[in-house]
């Protein structure tokens, strides 16, 4: 943790950046609630949000196999965009 004190992204630098941004929550996330991840998400201007149930904070290994799915079809999913429209 002592590596994010002053560490701060606001909305802007992330569009700024001009990549889509998945961010992933949890309904059972007590860290950070899925109500505020999702106020946060809607800060951006391409964001998705993807819930997944059953997960806290670290759905990335409670729920791998979920989180793996939806990264790899968001993945997939810019990625044909991206080259079928670039």
């Amino acid at each position: 943790m002592r590596a994010l004190t002053g560490w701060e992204v606001t909305p802007a630098q992330i569009d700024a950046a001009g990549v889509p941004v998945l961010v992933v929550t949890s309904p059972e996330d007590q860290l950070f609630p899925a109500d505020l991840i999702r106020a946060g998400a809607a800060r951006l201007r391409d964001a998705r949000v993807v819930e997944i149930a059953g997960a806290g904070h670290s759905s990335y290994f409670e729920r791998a196999g979920d989180f793996n799915r939806e990264l790899l079809a968001f993945l997939a999913e810019k990625v044909v965009h991206s080259s079928s429209t670039g």
